[in-house]
């Protein structure tokens, strides 16, 4: 271990790995470099943004067989949002890279070499890029910006400093190409839960609540800067808020709201749930915090549908959708689906076969969100429908792509009768697809197959048929009874059947 006192303050400062270049005063701020067996001061360093994350310098944890700690990281943000780079120390002298984006964690380290890596400037999301026999698909492509550091890292950071990365995933494991540097790095890994790599030296909710002055995850009210409306949101979580009053978009910081953007008056829009409500779900309290109503891009039909975003302090955040089809439970993957062929994917023992693919847009927002939303945004949706049953799996997955991302969810339908029982209140039950209205549909099927076997029966004495002198046959009154009989029951079973089955197979 290197050892040098701090060029702007005199403290002590520890460069733990051999590769470590940089140092960043925890007193002062001061970002140091290490030359040889000298240090110089490159001026002052951002201090960290206040995230509530668990993790701080000093955590512990094992991987692979080996003992890790995290001596460093950094802050980078984008045009939605911000996420932690926690640099790591192993036992035998190696490093590598743990990220933490909205709790969802994923453990790197470098890998020798990248044979034929693409250019950045190809890659978008969705591309696939093949590394040891395994199809790596592109999940984030983008541009970052470095806001602040924090201990010792391999390579000099400072304001205005670039990451242009892109990340790829395959199941469980996750592979970064970094173009930062302009020499091309692969970073090798898997995505993680804190409980696996055992995780030691947390912070604790006492300390996080020391410093940032709450609970990660503790609901609050915080006045609208724009029209002084309350707004609740689970604090350290959901830094992007629309005020549903007045419309206007603001930025948590330090325990306030500060206004990004000041926007008319909308009228509020009103799906079946409304921010504040709370859900009581398998003994866990889930309140929506955050709701927008999107309509897809490619039908004839003026198709909408809601999304409500909903938080729970040990889960963190899931959605429910409402439609005319299907109220749906969905959460966001970690562990992508692999790719079987051009028209499905496998997710755990079960095959998804391509169901739709259309746009959306973001047509209302409200609440708070943990990315930044705003009317206009546009995304591409593919779904895949359960082909096949292998235990309790998803109903459906979606891929969901933007022009820098490309993200997995798993969806579960729930009956409305059960919605309606979380939430204490009644809610509009789907018209097609929902497990309450199919199911009553079936038994109807049931009965007029009954009834229709019936009618035959009783009358297969009677003549169906008329001839006359020439031998030509005719309908008798008997025939005529029973197909009008048929048609009374049949004919209501026809006009409430879901009318996307013709748009499924024109779809096919």
């Amino acid at each position: 271990m290197f050892k040098a006192a701090c060029p702007g303050c005199g403290a002590e400062l520890s460069f733990r790995s051999a590769t470590s270049v940089l140092a960043i005063c925890k007193y002062c701020q001061s970002t140091v470099a290490r030359d040889a067996d000298s240090v110089r001061n490159l001026g002052k360093q951002s201090a960290v943004l206040e995230d509530f994350s668990p993790l701080q310098i000093h955590s512990s944890g094992r991987y692979l067989g080996l003992d890790f700690s995290l001596i460093g990281r950094i802050q980078l943000q984008y045009e939605r949002g911000v996420w932690n780079e926690w640099y790591l120390w192993f036992d035998d002298g190696s490093t590598g890279w743990l990220s933490d984006a909205n709790g969802q964690y994923v453990l790197t380290r470098p890998l020798p070499d990248v044979p034929n890596a693409p250019s950045f400037d190809s890659l978008q999301p969705g591309s696939d890029f093949i590394l040891d026999n395994k199809r790596y698909s592109a999940a984030d492509v983008r541009r970052a910006q470095c806001v602040a550091g924090q201990g010792e890292l391999p390579f000099t950071v400072g304001a205005g400093w670039e990451a242009i990365v892109a990340d790829f995933r395959c199941d469980s494991r996750f592979l970064t190409l970094d173009y930062s540097e302009g020499q091309l790095i692969g970073y090798l890994g898997d995505a993680v839960r804190l409980e696996e790599l055992q995780c030691q030296n947390l912070r604790t909710e006492e300390q996080i609540q020391q410093q940032a002055g709450a609970v990660r995850g503790e609901l609050s009210t915080l006045s609208c800067p724009g029209c002084g409306s309350g707004i609740t949101l689970p604090a350290g979580l959901a830094t992007q808020l629309i005020c549903p009053a007045c419309h206007s978009q603001s930025v948590q910081e330090g325990g306030t709201l500060q206004l990004v953007q000041q926007h008319q008056q909308h009228e509020a829009q009103h799906g079946s749930l409304s921010l504040g409500d709370q859900a009581s779900i398998n003994q866990l309290q889930w309140t929506v915090i955050g709701l927008q109503q999107c309509r897809e891009l490619d039908s004839d039909a003026y198709s909408l549908w809601w999304e409500y975003l909903l938080f729970n302090p040990l889960r963190g955040f899931c959605w429910l959708s409402e439609s005319d089809e299907r109220w749906e439970w969905i959460e966001v993957l970690n562990r992508w689906p692999r790719q079987v062929n051009r028209g499905g994917v496998r997710y755990g023992d079960n095959l998804y076969t391509s169901e739709y693919q259309y746009g959306a847009e973001v047509c209302y927002a409200a609440g708070a969100f943990n990315w930044q939303v705003q009317v206009g945004d546009q995304t591409r949706i593919a779904s895949y429908r359960l082909d096949g049953k292998t235990g309790t799996p998803p109903d459906r997955l979606y891929a969901e792509y933007t022009a820098h991302e490309l993200t997995w969810s798993a969806a579960k339908t729930v009956p409305s009768s059960v919605v309606s029982g979380w939430f204490g209140k009644e809610v509009a039950a789907a018209t097609a697809s929902d497990p309450d209205t199919a199911s009553a549909r079936n038994t109807f099927i049931w009965l007029a197959i009954g009834m229709s076997i019936l009618l035959l029966v009783l009358n297969l004495s009677s003549g169906w048929l008329e001839y006359d002198d020439d031998g030509e046959s005719t309908l008798s009154s008997a025939g005529v009874a029973v197909l009008i009989g048929l048609a009374l029951i049949w004919l209501p079973i026809w006009l409430t059947s879901p009318k996307s089955d013709s748009a499924d197979e024109d779809d096919d």
